[in-house]
């Protein structure tokens, strides 16, 4: 799915939900190499896509401040889901992790072939939006 920013019409975001993902620890080196431009989420952790479209437009706002907090605009957007200030932990609460069967594939301002590029290294099924509030492991909220 495409949303846009109304604050920023020039920016899209792109999300896919893939399930049964069997390569999570490859993707992790790949992008711990940076090998893509996209943020690679644990898809238990988001419950909503307004959740993702909120910290996306969040990014893109840091951006067109020159305000990053982050080294990227995608790394930016993971980092925005948390209410935490430490990036370090919000990569490792949001981000993918070696046994993540479930990924988001979220891209800001992808154009179609650089999407299908990065989704065809991801070794799952694409899926529905719809079943973000199904995957989403609520036990994992509670402190």
């Amino acid at each position: 799915s495409r949303f846009g920013f109304e604050l920023f019409p020039d920016h899209n975001l792109s999300v896919c939900l893939l399930e049964d993902v069997s390569n999570a620890a490859e993707l992790r080196k790949d992008i711990l190499a940076q090998k893509f431009d996209a943020a690679f989420l644990d898809a238990t952790m988001i419950v909503d896509t307004f959740q993702l479209q909120a910290a996306a437009n969040k990014a893109v706002y840091a951006l067109d401040k020159n305000s990053l907090t982050t080294h990227g605009l995608h790394t930016e957007l993971i980092f925005c889901l948390s209410g935490n200030r430490s990036i370090s932990a919000a990569l490792s609460t949001f981000g993918i992790k070696d046994d993540s069967r479930s990924v988001i594939v979220a891209v800001i301002d992808a154009d179609d072939a650089q999407l299908q590029t990065t989704l065809s290294a991801v070794h799952g099924t694409r899926t529905d939006l719809s079943r973000l509030t199904a995957l989403c492991d609520h036990d994992k909220f509670k402190k």
